[in-house]
């Protein structure tokens, strides 16, 4: 069966829509707290970091042409050894959309609906975006390039904060040492996944190396825009006192302002940070479903192996929740995903030169 195939300009959005989700909201507030004012420069430096291991993945895709990360995984490491490892980036993807699940959850009870099950908040988003996917690769980028209206949404509504910013919170630049922003790039990285669907979609992409090359590099130079420019507002907008206390800091930022016929900014903002979240979440329902299907189904049952994946990620997501227990998963996924998206890259790119050159030997 023939694989579907997508446009240039349509990976650019999926991979921008994919890494732009649940972490907008919350990303300067966890940053601010280790890097404090020099937050902004921790995000620069994670874009860079991503955008060497996007490297890496161009790399693994050009050795790999036409195929998708699970492919790759059985022409290298062989059927057995193959599915070993798509099982653990099953087990992956299934953790990122559980913890998107669980955090969106969170943040709709705590802003609009307090009382409603979470059953409700969750089945329902689920089914939308299984709905979705279940549409195929083509669907989802089409509907990513119509959301994309969306991120510029989120610009306009962020700006508004620069009406009362005071720019000496940025001062002095770099006085908390290198250690402290490093520290705060790791929080950016995690808040930045996303990219490393990058080794399923181009696969998917028509176009020559180079201009794959060149479009998950602008893809990662507008996500690395987006959240400098998030930060640097935040940071602009409340004094170091406030900022350290606020957890979705630009949704409080919002909730000061009002327009003649919108009293809420911040809800608004909600109803549109809702579809970018589906998105992300989208594109880890259609990985995880990818990487079950090339272990026991037949790639084109992409129906089945989403609703039995929307099916386990909705049950897991029910499970008894408590905000601490929540922050400590978050941080032990955060962990395992950057040793994921920078192990499992680097060593199939390293086998498959070995294997390379193990054949040219032969030869």
């Amino acid at each position: 069966m023939e694989k579907p195939q997508i446009q240039l300009h349509q990976l650019y959005f999926l991979i921008v829509k994919t890494q732009v989700g649940v972490g907008i909201l919350s990303l300067p507030y966890s940053v601010y707290g280790v890097s404090k004012n020099d937050a902004w420069i921790s995000v620069i430096i994670s874009g860079l970091l991503v955008q060497l291991l996007l490297f890496v993945i161009w790399l693994i895709a050009k050795r790999n042409e036409g195929k998708d990360l699970f492919d790759i995984n059985h022409h290298v490491f062989g059927p057995i050894i193959g599915k070993a490892f798509n099982f653990v980036w099953f087990l992956y993807f299934m953790a990122i959309g559980i913890i998107i699940l669980v955090l969106y959850d969170s943040l709709i009870k705590l802003w609009i609906f307090k009382n409603t099950p979470r059953a409700i908040i969750i089945g329902f988003f689920i089914m939308i975006c299984c709905y979705l996917v279940t549409g195929g690769i083509k669907l989802i980028a089409k509907f990513y390039v119509l959301a994309s209206i969306l991120i510029l949404i989120i610009i306009i509504s962020v700006t508004i904060g620069l009406k009362e910013a005071d720019y000496y919170y940025l001062f002095p630049i770099g006085y908390n040492g290198m250690g402290a922003i490093i520290k705060g790039a790791k929080e950016c990285v995690i808040a930045m996944l996303g990219f490393e669907l990058s080794l399923i979609f181009l696969g998917y992409t028509k176009g020559t190396s180079k201009e794959k090359l060149k479009i998950i590099s602008f893809a990662n130079l507008s996500v690395i825009a987006l959240y400098t420019f998030v930060v640097f507002v935040t940071i602009v907008f409340y004094s170091p006192k406030e900022i350290i206390i606020v957890p979705e800091p630009v949704l409080y930022m919002l909730k000061e302002y009002s327009l003649v016929v919108i009293e809420r900014l911040d809800l608004l903002f909600i109803s549109f940070w809702i579809v970018i979240v589906a998105t992300t979440f989208s594109s880890y329902l259609f990985a995880s479903a990818e990487s079950i299907s090339s272990i026991f189904f037949k790639k084109e049952k992409l129906t089945l192996s989403t609703l039995l994946t929307g099916v386990i990620m909705f049950s897991l997501a029910l499970l008894p929740e408590k905000s601490l227990l929540i922050d400590k998963l978050s941080n032990y996924i955060g962990d395992f995903s950057i040793y994921i998206t920078t192990i499992l890259p680097g060593l199939i790119l390293i086998t498959s030169y070995l294997r390379r050159k193990k054949h040219h030997e032969k030869a």
